[in-house]
């Protein structure tokens, strides 16, 4: 089914809203050193991100590897978003399934604290995305 402009309006700001919570739940978990649940934290808020700017763009996918893929195919692989994002959105999945499910196994201070500036600047330029319209540029 798809959305009316206004639904996908909706569902966009409210994908960013939840980004932007996200990310200030990671840097809360952060302050109490639970760094699995932190990497979990900074991957959603980056899933998050990227799901508005997909929905924005009348792109819908079912699940985490399907974001992924067309992120790649969609703003990675055409330019509009720089390679490096690729690897931080590919780096995040990982540790967040990592951190998530692997048995004897937490992250530390030292693997996520450095992931706070690009994930922040990763969302930064999704949003920039979203508020230019449909005229999207390769970076």
């Amino acid at each position: 089914m798809a959305l009316s402009t206004e639904k996908r309006d909706d569902v966009v700001a409210y994908r960013k809203e939840k980004s932007i919570f996200t990310l200030k739940e990671a840097e809360g978990i952060a302050s109490m050193e639970f760094w699995s649940l932190c990497a979990n934290r900074l991957y959603y808020s980056a899933y998050y991100a990227c799901t508005a700017l997909l929905i924005k763009h009348g792109h819908t996918t079912t699940t985490h590897n399907g974001v992924m893929r067309m992120m790649g195919k969609e703003f990675f692989m055409t330019g509009i978003l720089p390679k490096c994002y690729s690897d931080l959105l590919q780096r995040l999945f990982s540790m967040r399934h990592t951190g998530d499910y692997d048995d004897c196994f937490d992250w530390s201070e030292e693997d996520i604290v450095p992931l706070f500036t690009p994930v922040r600047e990763f969302i930064e330029a999704i949003f920039k995305l979203l508020e230019s319209g449909s005229d999207i540029e390769p970076v």
